[in-house]
């Protein structure tokens, strides 16, 4: 086990963190509880260490506020100055994230470097545009502002949170052995429903031995949104909602919940939702969140490690599954939207699969989905290409060459060759003009400085 060194952040605790978030986003606009918000990233600026993304969104959202705020015109800031503040604010956006990236020897475009982010390209296009041309229009400015906040929330701030509070408020080795024996216990009553009755007494130690952990989680001061927080995360280890073995999970031939998978876990899902009322939403939350994530393993990691091909089909079949038995509409709209704002491969197939339930929705969100993969695709084809990667090899090379070569004994002899024999004509073709004679500069062969005065006018 590697153990990496302390990070310095400007907050004191993970609740402090928890709580800007929730002034910012999710306050349902109520502007007091975002102003406080943004007080308190100013005082994270004050400290120290205060990530440029954190920094970047206070800003955006102030600008955003001010220019909304209701006052006296002769408060009201003009065209111009909104102009200035947006330009800057979204200026620096796009470089406190895409200089870090900025590390091999010769410089790469922005473009490159926004594309492995997964930074729109429009976003590098206006900061030229910003700090190079005219200042854009007002309008593009305020609606670039917004998504770049969204961008924020989908690519900084959920991530963020979902890594602090993935760490569940207790041990889920106390859990997970109730979970295992309910698995084993609905796969006896489904293959052989004469059992059922006989087997209820077992299914009611299984609730209640979960309802101990949550109500031991509960106590230690943290509430029930960390309890159920850490019990999501037991439900979709491996071997939970998400089978070990690959075939009984969802595929891309057959991308529906298997039956049993469904009628095992189904019950205990909707008994924990009704003792625990929002276990269901936080659950396809969760699902959803992790669906965003890069599939490279490197860049991001469920509750096993890795975001698998056949894990997130299963994860996406389970929130269609939900989502179909909801009869909340806001729910899906939630999804959808969170989806759209990540864009990655998973959720824009969650996309495709919720749209062929729903007419109505694949009118809307057809097109959008379209957007995204061609502009993904076409950036990604035009920057990540084989050949630039070859061309690059080969200019370093020629460096190291080069180099070698200056410091060698062939150019000391060339050198001493060039210094000896200096009447010889060089191998480029070039030799020494005969009967030259130094002048100084300006002056015409003969040494004569010509006359530079201009005749006088005749007026």
């Amino acid at each position: 086990m590697v153990l990496l060194p302390p990070r310095r952040v400007a907050w004191a605790t993970s609740e402090e963190y928890q709580m800007v978030y929730g002034c910012l986003f999710a306050s349902d606009g109520d502007q007091a509880a975002q102003r406080y918000g943004i007080d308190r990233i100013k005082v994270w600026m004050a400290r120290g260490s205060c990530p440029h993304a954190v920094e970047s969104t206070a800003s955006l959202l102030e600008l955003l506020m001010r220019d909304t705020e209701v006052v006296g015109s002769s408060f009201r800031p003009s065209q111009q100055e909104l102009r200035l503040s947006y330009s800057m604010a979204l200026i620096r956006f796009v470089n406190s994230l895409v200089d870090p990236l900025q590390t091999t020897y010769f410089a790469r475009s922005m473009a490159s470097l926004a594309a492995q982010l997964g930074l729109p390209l429009w976003f590098v296009e206006l900061r030229h545009a910003a700090t190079h041309e005219d200042l854009p229009g007002i309008s593009v400015l305020r609606d670039a502002a917004r998504q770049a906040l969204d961008w924020l929330y989908a690519h900084y701030w959920l991530p963020s949170l979902s890594t602090s509070s993935s760490v569940p408020l207790l041990p889920l080795d106390s859990l997970r052995p109730h979970l295992t024996t309910y698995k084993s216990l609905a796969k006896i009553s489904l293959r052989d429903a004469s059992k059922t009755n006989k087997l209820k007494p077992e299914l009611l130690k299984c609730y209640r031995g979960i309802e101990g952990w949550m109500l031991e989680a509960e106590s230690l001061g943290r509430g029930r949104e960390r309890a159920l927080e850490g019990l999501v995360e037991a439900f979709l280890e491996v071997g939970g909602m998400v089978p070990t073995a690959k075939k009984k999970r969802a595929s891309a031939r057959a991308p529906e919940l298997p039956i049993e998978l469904k009628s095992i876990w189904t019950p205990i899902i909707f008994r924990m939702d009704d003792a625990y009322e929002g276990f269901v939403d936080v659950l396809v939350g969760r699902m959803v969140e992790l669906l965003s994530v890069n599939n490279d393993p490197e860049l991001g990691a469920g509750p096993t490690g890795v975001v698998d091909r056949s894990y997130a089909l299963t994860l996406s079949a389970w929130v269609v599954h939900f989502l179909q038995a909801s009869e909340d509409p806001q729910m899906t709209e939630t999804v959808v939207k969170a989806c759209l704002l990540a864009s990655s491969t998973n959720t824009l197939a969650l996309l495709d699969s919720l749209t062929k339930a729903n007419d109505q929705l694949a009118a809307t969100v057809k097109p959008l989905i379209n957007v995204l993969r061609n502009a993904d695709s076409g950036l990604s084809a035009s920057i990540t290409d084989d050949d630039a990667t070859d061309k690059l090899a080969e200019m370093e090379q020629r460096m190291l060459e080069l180099e070698a070569r200056m410091q060698g004994p062939s150019a000391k002899a060339s050198r001493k060759q060039a210094t000896a024999a200096p009447s010889q004509p060089l191998k480029t073709g070039w030799k020494l003009a005969e009967n030259w004679k130094p002048c100084p500069i300006g002056a015409l062969p003969g040494g004569k400085v010509g006359n530079l005065d201009l005749p006088r006018l005749q007026v």
